[in-house]
Parts: C-alpha cells; structure tokens; sequence
C-alpha cells in the first residue's frame, strides 16, 4: 500500500501568503507572513539579474 498525498488546487502556486503559512503549519512548519514575504522578497532580488523582475 502506498501514502497518497493530497491533491493539490489548480491554483496552488498563486494562493495569498496567509494561506501558503496555513497549509505549511499543517505539514507542522510554522512560518510567520513577514518570514514568508521576506524569502518571496530574496527570491526576488536574486532573480532580478535574469531580467522581469525588477
């Protein structure tokens, strides 16, 4: 027998910070908005060389 994982919503890479934090606290990773809005903000600036991002 083997685990299944939940399926994931069609829109599951566009879900608002808020609920991103929710459904990680559920694998039991409890992550802050600001911590969440910091790694989106560093990802960022560390693409903005490979162009649209600025």
């Amino acid at each position: 027998m083997t685990a299944t994982r939940p399926r994931e919503p069609a829109n599951g890479q566009h879900q608002p910070l808020n609920r991103q934090a929710e459904r990680i606290a559920r694998e039991g990773i409890e992550l802050s908005l600001s911590t969440l809005a910091d790694l989106i903000g560093h990802a960022c600036v560390a693409l903005a060389p490979m162009g649209g991002f600025a």
